[in-house]
């Protein structure tokens, strides 16, 4: 039973130390363990998710622009592959009603604790590259239009979608002083999706 919620193999990409080392720079590594943490309770909301819809999961990705999770087959409903793509922020939303729930104050791990999910979850649900946000629009898209339409669709929100990541980035780098995360996830996308435009992948 359990093997259902767990992947067939993990990968973990070189890009993926960078972001390590670039958070570690930015913070203390308390602060750096309580985020990845927050990471991890996103992507079992997923896991869960996924293995609830009996759906293997063939590998788990982790790169410079986040996780991924590759699932095997096809869910045969948009409903599922939706669920599935909103579980990791619906997991960490989860985990901050809970903590507002049971936990009569806050300290500074706790504050760290609670906007690292917040904002896990909401940066997740941005209809941005291979983000939650985008898999969900293009399950929804589909189950209402042709895919050449829905393809179209995606192109111009995929857009949109760059911009508000660039100035959420910049905004965020502005207001704390020097934060860059939300910056390094829009290179990682940027980047991606240049790799991607090259070996005819793109959408």
């Amino acid at each position: 039973m359990l093997r259902s919620f767990l992947p067939e193999r993990v990968v973990f990409e070189p890009s993926c130390a960078f972001i390590v080392l670039a958070l570690l720079a930015m913070g203390d590594a308390y602060s750096c363990l309580l985020f990845f943490l927050a990471c991890f309770i996103h992507e079992c909301g997923h896991l869960l998710c996924s293995g609830l819809c009996r759906r293997r999961i063939r590998s788990l990705s982790l790169s410079a622009s986040g996780a991924k999770i590759a699932l095997a087959g096809n869910l045969g409903s948009y409903k599922k592959d939706i669920a599935v793509a909103l579980s990791g922020s619906a997991a960490n939303f989860l985990t901050c009603v809970l903590m507002r729930a049971f936990l009569p104050a806050f300290g500074k791990a706790e504050v760290f604790f609670f906007f690292s999910n917040l904002l896990l979850g909401a940066v997740n649900l941005l209809w941005v590259g291979e983000l939650d946000g985008a898999v969900a629009l293009e399950s929804a898209l589909c189950a209402f239009f042709d895919p050449i339409k829905a393809e179209g669709l995606m192109r111009i929100t995929g857009a949109l979608g760059i911009v508000i990541l660039l100035l959420l980035g910049v905004g965020v780098m502005v207001i704390t002083g020097g934060n860059f995360s939300l910056l390094l996830l829009w290179l990682g996308i940027m980047a991606k999706n240049k790799k991607d435009r090259q070996s005819g992948l793109f959408r």
